[in-house]
């Protein structure tokens, strides 16, 4: 918090090479924080401590407020940041933050591993349930490790032996808080074309039924 209010010059203006070092302090500050986070929510799912707020809530208007935080990493990397909601979609039952931890850890992802193209989320009702797909035109997951993928600290290295930076849990957890909440995360994947997440939740019995 002290390192925006210096970087936004609240308390006197700074040069270059101390604007660099305090961006540099303020993105590893960061860093370590989802790191804590990560670990405590994989803490409290392991001990059953992890407590959720199912409410009824609008897909199509969760993934346009969530999608708005990647807008500006996608356009810096080049790809195309796509959203595509079946207006059939309608309401999903789950907590709303963690469906946008889901969701967000999900995006993030894609961003880390595709270096050209676009990444498309998009939603559907099936059924009973709802599905977020968050497709990416990336690397692409070797069929040998897919069935380890969500194991807790896993980290899988890029086909030019580039290990990304990240804790390794983030989609372990995301599987976790999904089946805590009635759905699922799976994975389809080719190498060298891309993979596709998908988020599956149950619908508002109302329009299930």
């Amino acid at each position: 918090g002290f390192t925006d209010v210096v970087l936004h010059g609240m308390a006197g203006p700074l040069n270059g090479e101390q604007e660099r070092h305090l961006a540099i302090v303020r993105e590893s500050s960061l860093h370590l924080l989802e790191l804590i986070n990560d670990v405590l929510d994989m803490s409290r799912i392991e001990a059953g401590q992890l407590r959720l707020h199912p409410v009824t809530f609008d897909v199509g208007e969760l993934l346009r407020r969530r999608l708005r935080a990647f807008e500006t990493a996608a356009r810096d990397r080049g790809l195309e940041l796509l959203l595509e909601v079946d207006p059939a979609t309608g309401s999903a039952v789950g907590d709303p933050l963690r469906v946008a931890q889901v969701v967000g850890n999900l995006v993030a992802n894609a961003l880390k591993f595709t270096e050209a193209g676009r990444i498309e989320v998009s939603s559907r009702r099936c059924g009973g349930q709802v599905e977020i797909s968050v497709r990416d035109t990336g690397i692409g997951i070797a069929p040998e490790h897919l069935p380890e993928l969500f194991e807790p600290f896993r980290q899988f290295r890029s086909p030019s032996g580039h290990r990304h930076e990240g804790t390794g849990l983030g989609l372990a957890i995301s599987r976790n808080l999904a089946r805590a909440m009635g759905g699922d995360v799976w994975v389809t994947s080719v190498v060298g074309e891309g993979s596709t997440f998908t988020l599956v939740l149950p619908a508002c019995a109302a329009q299930a039924a």
